[in-house]
C-alpha cells in the first residue's frame, strides 16, 4: 500500500492494480512506484490499457479508484 499527498494535501492510499489518474486526466492501473530524488516525490508508473507505461507524479494525483478485492 502506498500513500500518496497531492498539492492541495489530500492523502491518497492505492495498491498494485488501483486506477490511479491525475489532474490531466492521464489514469491507468498502478504498476509500480519509485520515489524520484531530484523531484523529492513519488513517481507512479502506470498501465492505461494501450500503448505504452506513463508516468504520474505524486503531487498531480487527483483520484484513486481501488480495484475489487484490494479495499
Amino acid at each position: 500500500m502506498y500513500k500518496f499527498k497531492n498539492k492541495h494535501g489530500k492523502v491518497f492510499e492505492a495498491d498494485f492494480g488501483d486506477l490511479v489518474s491525475d489532474e490531466d486526466g492521464r489514469s491507468g492501473k498502478l504498476v509500480h512506484v519509485d520515489f524520484d530524488n531530484t523531484l523529492g516525490e513519488q513517481v507512479l508508473v502506470v498501465d492505461p490499457g494501450y500503448g505504452v507505461m506513463i508516468e504520474l507524479v505524486e503531487h498531480r494525483v487527483s483520484f484513486v479508484y481501488k480495484e475489487v478485492g484490494n479495499v
